[in-house]
């Protein structure tokens, strides 16, 4: 299909995704099958994936020796699925508020840099992966967000300062990851996640006492990662069966493992 008998809205993803090849390399893709090509169809280019309209709603070129930096995404306002995980790319991560039907976000295992961008009236999205990278500032707040369906926060092994924000209404999160990094405050009241399996907050600066457990019966045993951080240690048998430790504070610090004495 020639590019100028295009919707404008089409029009609009398939210039984006040119952008992208352009932006990130293409050429020396590991698969860049119907890339490069001009005016040829989009949808059948290797990754992505259209809906009966011919809008891009899944991205996904993990793993496949992607270098530069990601261009501005905000025409790819039926995109749902977005995932460029375990390549080479730096720069930002462009802001996502646009992308409304956004579900599924993956930038794991790059060289990425800058802020965790705001995810504000992203509804639909389920889960947000940026592990390993190079991601500086805090993290955004994700209670009033109106998150109603996020599960799934990975931020881990990154450069992150400040506190842990509220979790409180996230109601459907499942999985929370952001250790290795520099955070530092207490860790935040866990009230309500009656679905929480696991959560990973080692290897910060946090401190003070550890919250109670949110459902004790949900969380899986072995699952969770509370140290080291400088908590303050206290007897509580569902953190030691979540952490797989007895008591869990044993391994905050090696050295002082009877209270940081």
């Amino acid at each position: 299909m020639l590019a100028g008998s295009l919707h404008v809205a089409t029009a609009s993803d398939y210039t984006i995704l040119l952008r992208l090849y352009s932006d990130t390399n293409g050429a020396n893709w590991t698969n860049k099958s119907g890339w490069g090509t001009l005016f040829s169809d989009y949808c059948t280019w290797y990754g992505v994936t259209c809906d009966q309209n011919r809008r891009v709603i899944v991205l996904d070129l993990s793993n496949n020796n992607l270098v530069g930096s990601l261009p501005p995404l905000d025409g790819l306002t039926q995109l749902q699925n977005f995932n460029v995980g375990t390549n080479h790319l730096t720069g930002t991560i462009p802001p996502l508020t646009a992308l409304t039907n956004l579900q599924f976000f993956s930038v794991d295992s790059n060289q990425l840099t800058g802020p965790i961008p705001v995810l504000t009236g992203l509804a639909k999205l389920q889960a947000f992966d940026a592990t390993l990278n190079q991601l500086s500032g805090t993290i955004p707040s994700l209670s009033a967000q109106g998150l109603t369906w996020f599960q799934y926060l990975a931020v881990g092994s990154n450069q992150l300062t400040g506190p842990i924000p509220d979790l409180a209404g996230l109601t459907n999160l499942q999985y929370f990851y952001v250790d290795h990094n520099q955070l530092t405050g207490s860790i935040p009241a866990l009230t309500g996640l009656s679905s929480l399996l696991a959560i990973f907050v080692g290897y910060n600066g946090l401190s003070g006492s550890i919250p109670a457990p949110p459902n004790p019966d949900s969380l899986t045993a072995g699952g969770s990662v509370l140290c080291p951080n400088p908590l303050t240690p206290s007897s509580d048998p569902n953190w030691d069966a979540a952490t797989g430790a007895a008591p869990w504070y044993s391994v905050c610090d090696p050295i002082f493992k009877n209270g940081f004495d």
